[in-house]
C-alpha cells in the first residue's frame, strides 16, 4: 500500500520540462534580440534583453542534459534547438550592438554626422506629414 503514495522519480519527465523551457527562452531571445536595435535607437538606452533571455535558454538547455541520470546523458532534441536559438539571439545581439556603436560613431563624424541628422529630420518629416495625411478628421 505504501508504494502507491510514493511518488515515482521520473528523469525524463524533469528533463523534457527544462528542455521546453529552453526552446521557449530561445524563441523570445530571438525576438527580442531582433527588437534590440530599433528599441536601443528609439529609447536611447542599451537594453540587452535578448541577451539576458538567451543565457538563460542556454542554461535551461544544459540543466535539461544534466537531468537524465542515465549514463549516456542525451540532450532533448528540444533542449537542442533551444540552445541554438539561444546562442543565435546572444550573435544577434552582438552583432546589433556593434552596429550601434558604428552608427553612433558615423554621427560624430564632422562631414557625414550632419548629413544623416538632416537625412533622420526629412524622414521624420516625412512620416508626420503621413500620419497627418491618413489621419480621419472626426
Amino acid at each position: 500500500m505504501s508504494s502507491i503514495y510514493k511518488k515515482q522519480k521520473n528523469p525524463l519527465v524533469s528533463s523534457e520540462k527544462y528542455a521546453v523551457c529552453s526552446l521557449i527562452c530561445g524563441i523570445i531571445s530571438v525576438f527580442l534580440s531582433l527588437l534590440y536595435l530599433p528599441v536601443s535607437l528609439l529609447i536611447g538606452g542599451n537594453y540587452p534583453a535578448g541577451l539576458i533571455c538567451g543565457a538563460g535558454g542556454i542554461v535551461l538547455a544544459l540543466m535539461a542534459r544534466n537531468s537524465d541520470s542515465s549514463s549516456r546523458r542525451s540532450v532533448p532534441t528540444k533542449a537542442m534547438i533551444g540552445f541554438l536559438l539561444s546562442c543565435f539571439s546572444i550573435l544577434l545581439t552582438f552583432f546589433f550592438f556593434s552596429q550601434l556603436i558604428q552608427f553612433y560613431d558615423l554621427l560624430r563624424d564632422p562631414v557625414k554626422g550632419p548629413q544623416i541628422n538632416q537625412f533622420l529630420y526629412q524622414l521624420q518629416q516625412r512620416m508626420m506629414e503621413q500620419l497627418q495625411v491618413n489621419t480621419p478628421v472626426h
